[in-house]
């Protein structure tokens, strides 16, 4: 099932749900943290014993990580992606892995995928990133798990899940379907809560672990993509965290005037800036290149008017106003800053 349709089946709720206003899309997204071990462990063990699909969306930490496991002391059963590119599964205990570099196009690009993994009568066991299939094995037994973005048992070698897991998809032989959004609010709540039709009980809600702070509210775009909240306010514009000489502030705008030597205007610290965000803005008055972006050339303003840009800080460092090269002039309308969460096409 796709990540649009699973969002648009969402309901309004004032913790749970996705909320849908005049065709307006929003959601909470969790960004799990492998430093603090922060996972979810489902109420009880979910058991396998034939066919079976999961599905999630995420973006793949460049060490990789686990997506379902049993996180029992001496769980073994699990589904993860090790930071060579390679699919795991262990089935009652049994690892098969697929060649390295399978998975290695999606490593750390910050884009969201549906990742998938599917048995069915014959025992084969097969792996799909956005529809298509990467990698496929054969493996009959029992498959037991109990959390989502742990590691298995005492396992280090692959760490804990390090970015967001939404939308999970469970379904299998002998058990209930199990479909969690994960976009609660895990501020508020700790609990994930099962909103597949029929549900019986608490069957397949899942609680958060170790888990304390606002979890992010987003909104779908027209591109597909999500964007968070506003970062640049009106105290952020009106105090920067580094304006350097050559930038003055008036009349609710900052203005540059160039003398060809590097002066910075650096509204967000580095490490206040997410790992993708998008920028755009009015540039009242131009003259030369003024750039977006700390290095590279993914925000450069070349005219007055409006300007919009996709920025990585893998690629670009981090966001802030300078000139591209030359003396440059330029006058700069309260730009917005957003946390972007790019979707595969």
């Amino acid at each position: 099932m796709s990540v649009t349709r699973n969002v648009l089946r969402g309901v309004l709720r004032s913790v749970t749900g996705s909320v849908i206003r005049a065709g307006v899309i929003s959601r909470y997204f969790t960004f799990l943290d492998e430093s603090a071990s922060q996972y979810y462990s489902f109420e009880q063990d979910v058991v396998l014993t034939g066919i079976f699909d999961f599905s999630v969306f995420a973006s793949l930490p460049s060490a990789g990580g686990y997506l379902l496991s049993d996180n029992s002391t001496d769980g073994t059963d699990r589904w993860s992606m090790e930071n060579n590119g390679s699919v795991w599964v262990t089935i009652g205990g049994e690892t098969v892995s697929s060649p390295a570099a399978v998975m290695a196009p999606f490593l750390g690009d910050n884009i969201y995928h549906i990742f998938r993994l599917t048995r069915d009568n014959a025992g084969l066991v097969t792996s799909y990133v956005d529809g298509t299939e990467v990698w496929s094995t054969v493996r009959s037994g029992v498959m037991a798990f109990n959390s989502v973005g742990a590691p298995r048992g005492a396992a280090t070698s692959v760490p804990y899940w390090n970015n967001i897991l939404a939308n999970l998809n469970i379904l299998g032989d002998g058990i209930q379907p199990i479909q969690l959004k994960l976009n609660e609010n895990f501020g508020v709540t700790s609990i994930g809560v099962n909103s597949s039709p029929g549900t019986i009980g608490t069957y397949g809600n899942v609680t958060a672990q170790n888990i304390s702070t606002d979890s992010p509210f987003f909104t779908k775009q027209s591109d597909g993509n999500w964007l968070g909240v506003e970062l640049i306010t009106q105290n952020v514009w009106e105090n920067p965290s580094n304006a350097q000489s050559e930038w003055a502030f008036a009349d609710n705008q900052w203005a540059l005037t160039g003398s060809g030597v590097v002066s910075v205007l650096a509204l967000l610290l580095t490490a206040d800036q997410p790992e993708t965000m998008r920028l755009s803005g009015n540039c009242v008055s131009l003259s030369g290149v003024l750039s977006g972006a700390n290095s590279g050339s993914e925000a450069l303003i070349t005219s007055t008017g409006f300007y919009s840009f996709d920025i990585s800080k893998a690629v670009s460092g981090s966001q802030l106003f300078k000139r591209s090269a030359g003396v440059v002039n330029a006058t700069l309308d309260k730009p917005s800053l957003k946390q972007l969460l790019e979707v595969a096409t």
